[in-house]
Order: C-alpha cells, then structure tokens, then sequence
C-alpha cells in the first residue's frame, strides 16, 4: 500500500515538473501525434528502470495498455 502511494507522489511529481519546464510542449497535447498521456507512460518507464527489463518486454506487461515499447523508450530518453 505505502509502495503505490510513494509512486503516485513520484509520478505527480515527475508530471509537474514536465509541465513546468521545456519539455511542456511535448506532453501536453500540443502535437497532434501525440496518442498517450504521460500518465500512462510513467508507471511502466519506472517499472522498466526498477526492474531492469527490456524496453521491448514492456509490450507484455498488464499496465502497458498496448502500446509499442518504442513510445516509452522514446518518452524516456526524451525525458533524461
């Protein structure tokens, strides 16, 4: 229970910094290509790093929602 609650302050916190800096133009639906919220993307991005998985493994996981391990690797580096 603890470990969800320290994620969930971990992704706002991740969010608000996005949203505040920029890379704000990226995220926020200013591009049309832009299909995913960040919302989405960050629970399996910090599964991935937390894990050590392959970005491409991440296809199968329950949270990925089917979208292509190229959204997230791209979302991470674009996020380091």
């Amino acid at each position: 229970m603890k470990s969800k609650y320290l994620q969930k302050i971990l992704i706002d916190s991740i969010i608000l910094y996005v949203m505040n800096s920029k890379h704000r133009k990226h995220f926020d639906f200013t591009y049309k290509t832009q299909k995913y919220p960040l919302e989405d993307l960050l629970p399996v991005i910090l599964f991935v790093l937390k894990t050590g998985i392959s970005w491409r493994d991440c296809e199968q996981l329950k949270i990925a929602k089917k979208i292509s391990y190229s959204t997230f690797w791209n979302t991470h580096n674009r996020l380091i």
